[in-house]
């Protein structure tokens, strides 16, 4: 974007990872339809068509193959993928080389966090600035995840509302929600999976913390990324030392030196919400006792 005055001319360059196209563009793939793949193997695919490259974190648990997916017409790369994910437990995210990367974020699918950095942040050490946030506005004392029976046609259930309760002790006062969840196969059991996402999700986003640093590298050379369990220890905030998750990093270098700043959370606010691929399980019909 060029620009001008009578002192001055300036062309300012912002840009965007190779991965907007994941999220600008259609998918793109002939028939529509991907058959008995894992995520990763469907991501492959589809990033391809984009000469993106897709790599998997280490110790990720990518899980069994999806039977079938079938890829609405017009819908982005990001939104097809960011669904199977979701699916899986997964977080997908950019590199700063323009790759996509797929890593375990949830609870019982392995510790959230590619990594943990070697050095943290200590107030008085290497902390420059520092201020956090904690907020009760979205939380909930107690929640219900509500699994609706239904009888339609006779071919989905009619077994009445059945409800998943948790509650949150740290919220001091009387605060309700319910959600819906749905109504498939083992929907009680995704109905937990809902209400327990919606207790720890609420919880971890309520408190932050941003911060900058004199370096863009932890004390083993390696940059601040997201997805990266840092060590925190910041008294003049009232935190106790914590293991939170760097949310976004920002690196400057200008004529006030080298600084990042980073937003920090806890874990729990990065576990994906559990979803259902398909929303009705597959109808099925028995002859002579083999099901089809």
């Amino acid at each position: 974007m060029p620009s001008y005055n009578a002192r001055e001319h300036t062309t300012r360059i912002t840009g965007r990872s190779k991965c907007q196209d994941l999220v600008d563009c259609s998918a793109k793939w002939t028939g529509g339809q991907l058959l008995n793949l894992t995520v990763e193997q469907i991501a492959k695919q589809l990033c391809a068509v984009y000469g993106i490259d897709v790599n998997v974190a280490s110790g990720t648990v990518i899980g069994d193959p999806i039977p079938q997916l079938n890829i609405m017409v017009g819908e982005p790369v990001y939104e097809v993928l960011e669904r199977i994910c979701r699916y899986r437990a997964l977080l997908l995210y950019d590199q700063p080389d323009g790759s996509l990367l797929l890593a375990n974020g949830g609870a019982g699918t392995g510790s959230i966090g590619t990594r943990k950095a070697s050095s943290g942040f200590t107030e008085g050490v290497n902390v420059a600035s520092a201020g956090g946030m904690n907020s009760m506005d979205g939380r909930f004392s107690d929640y219900d995840a509500v699994y609706q029976g239904l009888d339609t046609l006779q071919d989905i259930g009619d077994g009445g509302n059945l409800i998943a309760h948790v509650t949150d002790p740290g919220v001091p006062r009387l605060r309700y929600r319910a959600i819906v969840s749905e109504n498939v196969a083992g929907g009680s059991t995704v109905a937990q999976q809902r209400a327990n996402w919606e207790l720890a999700a609420r919880m971890g986003r309520s408190m932050q913390v941003r911060l900058s640093t004199d370096s863009w590298r932890d004390s083993a050379g390696m940059l601040y990324e997201p997805n990266t369990l840092v060590d925190i220890d910041l008294p003049g905030l009232k935190l106790t030392p914590k293991t939170w998750l760097i949310a976004d990093v920002t690196y400057l270098r200008n004529e006030q030196g080298t600084r990042a700043d980073l937003t920090i959370m806890p874990p729990q606010a990065f576990y994906p919400e559990p979803v259902t691929l398909y929303p009705i399980a597959p109808d099925y019909t028995t002859v002579n006792g083999v099901n089809s």
